[in-house]
């Protein structure tokens, strides 16, 4: 069963169903809840913009266990491959990617 925590009470809230980025409301504390999207160990939280061909979100990294703002570019943008490459050096250059 797909699941994720409030941060209002820490109460389980069941998310089977339930399209990602749908707000919510926590059947315990009646908090607002955004339903994320999950990407591997990265949960997108909320989108922030939108910018060319990137999309930024509000999210959260389980592998680093910190809050993140991540930038997910769109597979249909003409330079995509470009584009990869030089955000996968980034990444190795601040010791991210394996």
């Amino acid at each position: 069963m797909p699941e994720i925590i409030c941060k209002g009470c820490g109460g389980v809230v069941d998310t089977s169903g339930i399209e990602p980025f749908t707000l919510c409301e926590c059947s315990d504390c009646g908090s607002e809840i955004i339903i994320p999207k999950e990407m591997g160990y990265l949960l997108l939280e909320k989108p922030v913009a939108v910018e060319s061909h990137v999309y930024i979100y509000e999210g959260f990294d389980k592998g680093q266990n910190m809050d993140s703002e991540i930038f997910v570019l769109d597979r249909n943008c003409p330079d995509y491959n470009k584009f990869f490459a030089l955000a996968k050096e980034e990444a190795v250059a601040r010791d991210l990617f394996d």
